[in-house]
């Protein structure tokens, strides 16, 4: 019955069904190899980088976003190993994406910044000074870029365009 296959009483039914299947699939086997890894990542990468990228614009909880960090650099640890340059092109472009410094179009004309005596210095404010400096999450999305840029950057081949804008 189509009820039987929606909410709850769908996902029971669908676990009962996985369980049935499992106990006749025969015996588990280990496999400790390292064969199929790569295959694996290059399949799922981009979707997993998208996903974790989702992850940490979207949710403000701390736990969720120390995981999508833990996530990015990660990716950007087994794009290393994997020697997958286009992964670590995704990360940074993801990155710099959250970081909300990069802008769609350039003004037509050089604005009028104010300029603030700090201690002494003049330092000019702009609003993407100010804006970035309010922007946590875009703060720390800078940290974990550099971060992860500095470790890998003969890695990096499209992906210093972000770094540089």
């Amino acid at each position: 019955m189509p009820e039987e296959h929606t909410g709850q009483l769908g996902f029971e039914y669908a676990w009962k069904e996985l369980l049935a299947r499992s106990r006749n699939a025969g015996d588990f086997m280990v496999s400790n190899t390292q064969l199929f890894d790569v295959q694996m990542f290059k399949s799922v990468w981009r979707s997993v980088i998208s996903a974790i990228a989702h992850a940490f614009i979207t949710f403000d909880d701390d736990y969720l976003i120390q995981k999508a960090i833990t996530g990015f650099r990660q990716c950007a640890t087994l794009a290393g190993y994997f020697h997958l340059p286009d992964v670590f092109d995704f990360v940074v472009l993801s990155l710099s994406q959250a970081t909300s410094l990069l802008s769609d179009s350039l003004p037509a004309s050089v604005p009028n910044y104010p300029v603030v005596d700090v201690e002494g210095q003049s330092i000019t404010v702009s609003k993407l000074a100010v804006d970035f400096g309010t922007n946590f999450k875009g703060q720390l999305a800078a940290v974990v870029l550099f971060n992860i840029v500095n470790g890998n950057g003969n890695a990096l081949r499209e992906g210093w365009t972000q770094v540089s804008e």
